[in-house]
């Protein structure tokens, strides 16, 4: 691909990424022979598929990609006023994004593991997006 939108998607068709993981009857139903990422995303927005279009990017991007754009995401929702472990877990992950080497990947594994997992009380994205930064193997691309 091009260097401008979804630059960073190495599949050359949709059904490719689609194969990755289950995808909802309305998505099903727009996917094509031959599509590329770019036009199942703009078909997929076109019908206001827009968490199919999230799942579907979930998958496309890289995975240090997908962290980082899910980190950008959930900062937007959640704004800048947020608790100390949670403050400490995207920092964590947001090191990782830019530096991912073994002692990022561990500290950022650390600062979700701060954090309580079983308070499902509240969204608690940043312990599960530094799990995700933990999940990733070496050389941390796909």
């Amino acid at each position: 691909m091009d260097a401008g939108p979804l630059s960073k998607v190495s599949a050359k068709t949709a059904a490719e990424v689609c194969s990755r993981y289950k995808l909802t009857d309305a998505a099903r139903k727009r996917l094509q022979d031959g599509l590329t990422p770019r036009q199942f995303v703009e078909l997929l927005l076109q019908a206001h598929g827009y968490e199919d279009a999230f799942d579907f990017l979930a998958y496309a991007l890289p995975r240090r990609e997908a962290i980082w754009w899910a980190c950008l995401t959930l900062r937007h929702i959640l704004g800048p006023d947020l608790p100390p472990l949670e403050q400490a877990a995207l920092k964590a992950v947001v090191e990782w994004v830019l530096q991912p080497d073994e002692a990022k990947r561990r500290a950022a594994q650390a600062a979700g593991e701060a954090i309580d997992f079983r308070n499902l009380s509240a969204l608690r994205p940043w312990p599960c997006m530094a799990a995700a930064v933990a999940w990733v193997p070496p050389p941390f691309r796909r």
